[in-house]
């Protein structure tokens, strides 16, 4: 039809005006010509107003450009008409969707002349699909973050929908679950699917047990109900809830006395209803389970009379809020069990008050009994931290958040708020608040425990004491936490000071003869010479010499027993373990050679440096060496060696006496066990405890008849 024809046709006039979709008549420009009351409408503008628009002033920004290349191809001619989707701009502002037609009329020559649009208004069918779209996330979301494990066959048997829930429920990936589809689940949906053949709308409900990846069984509650599209059957879902727990719980409730019984018994939910004077009108089946009452019995009973009389205050406080409510009832039996309960009002649409109430009732016995065993337990584990004999200090953040009484009396507070107040790290002797300060890092950081370590507390009136820590990571009122057990031991340090005292004099007195022997020999030399002198046979100046060397080697023998025998305090610092050696050896060579032993010294040339007290480390290698000469009778060869292997310094003492027998080894450096026929037990005591002070270790090993050899391991000290 071309514009003139359209302009005098009478009934394309008629169909324009009166069509129940928009029309208009548009220029090639875009301007409006003729529109129909239906578009005003749909725009919400006059007649008037349009024709002194264009199609783009109503058209939505967004959609400004969609169609210009297909108008382009209307003109051209390459194509009759299009349709699209766009959205115009009411004269109110409101957006509206609709379907655009738009076509081309010519003249009797074919020259394009105008548009002839036509709008329908698809505003409802957009916010219904809109709509449809939303659902369908919501449906799949709800299906992949379901916390049970749900999945969807096909009506030919293949699984088709599989969510997360099934690695966390049974440890298999959804590949390897597809790939071996549990049997007792396969033979579920096929009878599902039998049903839903026959077109059955049942569900049907089970349980099982299927196998988790490391090797358990997981017990699964599992409901199978057909999916229905255009009231067909296309399929069958399946939703497995992991019940392990609960079934669990049931076979050893079981296998209980009879309240354990019961209580598995009465584990599903108690559904009941009650008007507004609280008279019971519907109780579910499950109340027999529960409470012992068929529900005839407790219909027209007033729920008050149930409840626990010194519950009822509470629990009408809680049920004028609707909220959760944790109370006592009676059973037929006369006991009562602790129910929890949420109820819901149902009220009048006209007077909006309540007409009948709708609660859920929960046996909850076996979590408050629990709870109260909890409640028992802390308060039995609080008496036994409050009265334990060890300090005990929990802190949070840096600060103490709990002291026990003992920790009160050992840092000589008034009270536990005066502890609170301070910073812990001010209680520590400042040689030991790095080391403190690296261990509570490592229990708060790497969840950690700290073993048994030495440190110095400095008390509040400024006495050091000696203590022994100990620290594990804890939850303290939800928190995290650091839970320290401190323990006094200044009395035993000044008790091992003695003992290794008394060792020292020890082996003081048994190489007084060597020693003896030691001294003997330049004090015969000194003799001779002063003799020669005195008859002046002899006055050789080198004579001097001689006699000067041999007076300092009797200096240096005695202040090596002097420094063994007398009181010596604590010094740590760096000190070279093969002068020790050295020192040790010239000490001890004598007392070997009257045994007829050959001492051999095996030590680097350059110096192993250690962290430690040149005294106490000299006491241990006097030790080790003395025993291992007394344990070759008969002489032989005793060597000394040390070496630097990684980040220690090992030094072993290997003797060829007689040797320790197997079963005996491990009783090695305890208090009072010795191989010796006059031996107290305490030298090798002494000794270990002295090397694990310095962070090294001892180990022996031992063949009877071919020797023993007693290797220390000490840190190597960082220059």
């Amino acid at each position: 039809m071309t514009l003139p024809q359209m302009e005098t046709d009478s009934l394309f006039q008629h169909a324009f005006f009166h069509a129940k979709i928009g029309m208009a008549v548009v220029a090639l420009n875009g301007r409006f010509q003729k529109v129909n009351p239906s578009i005003c409408k749909l725009t919400g503008y006059s007649e008037a107003e349009l024709l002194t628009m264009t199609y783009l002033d109503i058209t939505h920004p967004d959609d400004a450009g969609v169609g210009e290349r297909m108008r382009a191809k209307l003109i051209e001619g390459t194509m009759d008409d299009y349709q699209n989707e766009k959205r115009y701009i009411r004269k109110d502002g409101v957006h509206v969707w609709v379907q655009h037609t738009l076509s081309v009329v010519r003249d009797a020559d074919g020259v394009p002349q105008v548009f002839v649009t036509q709008l329908q208004d698809i505003s409802a069918r957009k916010k219904a699909e809109h709509l449809l779209q939303r659902h369908m996330q919501q449906y799949k979301s709800l299906f992949d973050e379901h916390p049970d494990l749900v999945y969807a066959v096909s009506m030919d048997g293949e699984l088709t929908s599989l969510n997360h829930s099934v690695e966390r429920i049974t440890g298999y990936t959804a590949d390897a679950w597809r790939s071996a589809f549990p049997k007792p689940l396969e033979e579920g949906v096929r009878h599902a699917l039998e049903h839903a053949h026959e077109g059955s709308l049942d569900t049907f409900r089970f349980e099982t047990e299927v196998p988790h990846a490391d090797g358990s069984k997981v017990h699964l509650s599992v409901t199978h109900a057909p999916i229905i599209v255009d009231g067909e059957a296309v399929g069958v879902y399946g939703i497995a809830k992991d019940i392990t727990q609960q079934a669990r719980l049931i076979r050893q409730l079981k296998e209980s006395e009879r309240k354990y019984r019961l209580l598995a018994e009465n584990s599903l939910d108690v559904i009941v209803r009650y008007n507004p004077f609280g008279i019971l009108t519907y109780v579910s089946p499950s109340s027999a389970s529960v409470l012992g009452f068929l529900p005839e019995e407790l219909v027209g009973v007033d729920a008050m009379s149930l409840v626990h009389p010194e519950d009822v205050v509470s629990l009408r406080e809680t049920f004028a809020d609707e909220r959760l409510s944790t109370f006592r009832c009676r059973t037929k039996y006369g006991d009562y069990v602790w129910i929890e309960s949420r109820t819901k009002s149902i009220r009048g649409k006209q007077t909006g008050k309540a007409t009948e109430y709708i609660a859920v009732l929960r046996d909850v016995s076996e979590r408050e009994a629990e709870r109260r065993r909890l409640r028992d337990a802390e308060e039995q584990y609080r008496e036994l931290v409050e009265h334990s004999p060890d300090a005990i200090f929990v802190g949070v953040g840096g600060r103490f958040a709990y002291v026990n009484d003992t920790a009160v009396a050992l840092l000589g507070a008034k009270n536990k708020e005066q502890l609170y107040e301070l910073d812990p790290l001010t209680l520590i002797h400042p040689a030991y608040r790095d080391a403190s300060v690296a261990r509570r890092r490592m229990v708060e950081r790497d969840k950690r425990v700290a073993e048994l370590a030495q440190s110095v507390f400095v008390r509040l009136d400024g006495k050091a004491i000696d203590v022994e820590v100990k620290s594990i990571p804890t939850i303290y009122n939800d928190r995290e936490a650091v839970h320290t057990i401190v323990r006094d031991v200044t009395e035993r340090k000044k008790t091992e000071a003695l003992l290794q005292q008394s060792e020292k004099l020890s082996a003081a007195g048994q190489l007084a003869a060597g020693i003896a022997h030691e001294i003997r020999n330049p004090l015969t030399s000194l003799k001779g010479f002063l003799h020669l002198m005195q008859t002046g046979a002899a006055q050789k100046p080198h004579y001097f010499r001689i006699m000067n060397d041999e007076l300092s080697r009797v200096e240096t023998i005695l202040g090596e027993l002097l420094i063994l025998a007398k009181p010596h305090s604590f010094v740590m610092a760096t000190r070279d373990t093969t002068a020790l050696l050295r020192s040790v050896g010239s000490l001890l060579e004598t007392q070997a050679n009257l045994r007829g032993i050959e001492l051999s010294l095996d030590l680097p040339a350059e110096p192993l440096h250690v962290y430690g007290d040149d005294n106490q480390l000299k006491q241990v290698f006097i030790n080790l060496v003395k025993n291992g000469i007394e344990a070759m009778p008969d002489g032989g060869l005793f060597v000394i060696r040390a070496r630097a292997e990684g980040d220690r310094a090992i030094i072993r003492f290997v003797d060829e006496g007689s040797g320790i027998p197997e079963e005996k080894l491990p009783f090695i450096g305890r208090p009072f066990f010795t191989t010796k026929e006059y031996g107290t037990g305490l030298g090798l005591s002494v000794s270990y405890k002295i090397i694990e002070a310095h962070r090294g270790t001892v180990s022996v090993t031992s063949i009877v008849n071919e020797g023993t050899s007693f290797t220390i391991a000490l840190p190597l000290a960082t220059l």
